[in-house]
């Protein structure tokens, strides 16, 4: 039985933001399989994060030589370096300058972001260049997630659009869920299931399946409280 060199889970200048920051990161296989899991370990020679449930079989099943396991326990300081940046430029059918309120990585590394103002879903490649496109809605997108490869959730006031994502960049409305509670930011916490913050709503955060079915958190304590829109978000992270 073999081993991997595992050490605590600490990489420089990850990420494309500038500064000291506290940055968890995440595993890097589940990532392959859109799930979202804090790293515990880091392998120096497959050069990726793993979380608990990762580390065991690339322990057993990967035959190189033995380092121990550092596990990771709190968030570390890193330095984060910018990779690229742009400036938001007004198209000849955008009514407004371009104010994105949600973005998210794809798997395949393109982004998919929403422009609020002027009512549309955009695709940009890791330049952030545009490719295809965008969708236009009839009403004011505010957070986007990736919930497949090929599939994304868009929160409006009252509703949320399940838009289908193709490999040519074009983006197409699947379904509209009308919601009881207004919902402002959205990620993933199953494969059919998110996690959405509210306001107007004495409920912060709530979780909708792609079904359309809203319910709440049973052993979560929220502060009893309506908060106004962009008063709280709320994400998910898999423990």
């Amino acid at each position: 039985m073999a081993s991997k060199r595992l050490q605590d889970s600490n990489r420089d200048n990850a990420g494309d933001f500038i500064g000291e920051s506290a940055v968890t990161q995440s595993c890097e296989p589940c990532m392959k399989t859109n799930v979202s899991k804090t790293d515990t370990v880091f392998c120096k020679d497959c050069d990726e994060y793993l979380c608990d449930m990762c580390t065991n079989p690339h322990t057993v099943y990967k035959p190189v030589e033995t380092s121990p396991i550092s596990l990771s326990s709190q968030p570390r300081s890193i330095t984060l370096e910018l990779l690229v940046s742009v400036d938001l430029q007004k198209t000849a059918d955008d009514k407004e300058e371009g104010f994105l309120t949600g973005l998210v990585f794809l798997p395949n590394g393109r982004l998919v972001a929403v422009d609020n103002m002027n009512m549309k879903c955009i695709i940009l490649n890791e330049r952030l260049q545009r490719l295809g496109s965008p969708y236009t809605f009839k009403a004011n997108p505010l957070c986007v997630v990736c919930v497949s490869h090929d599939a994304l959730c868009v929160t409006f006031k009252g509703a949320v659009f399940l838009l289908s994502l193709s490999t040519d960049n074009t983006i197409r409305q699947t379904r509209v869920i009308i919601t009881s509670s207004n919902f402002y930011s959205i990620s993933r916490m199953s494969p059919s299931q998110m996690v959405v913050s509210t306001w107007d709503d004495p409920r912060p955060a709530r979780i909708i399946s792609l079904d359309g079915v809203e319910s709440d958190f049973d052993h979560v304590t929220f502060p009893v409280k309506k908060y106004k829109i962009e008063e709280s978000m709320c994400t998910f992270v898999q423990s």
